[in-house]
């Protein structure tokens, strides 16, 4: 198991706004990677693959939180 050098601390963001997968990833990553306009692109092209993969009209994005 790696061992956490005390030298540097860890990246940390709390979780509000119905935001959890986006704070999920950035602390995974240990840094501000994602915003959540990056997952609202994410989440509207995971959308029309799956739109085009079914072929029929998908009217809500399920890939996104109604939050």
């Amino acid at each position: 198991m790696a061992q956490i050098n005390s030298a540097r601390s860890l990246y940390h963001e709390c979780q509000n706004h119905g935001q959890c997968g986006k704070h999920t990833l950035n602390n995974l990553l240990q840094g501000p990677v994602y915003s959540i306009a990056d997952l609202d692109v994410i989440a509207e092209d995971l959308r029309k693959i799956a739109q085009e993969s079914l072929q029929m009209t998908i009217w809500k994005n399920p890939y996104k939180s109604p939050m």
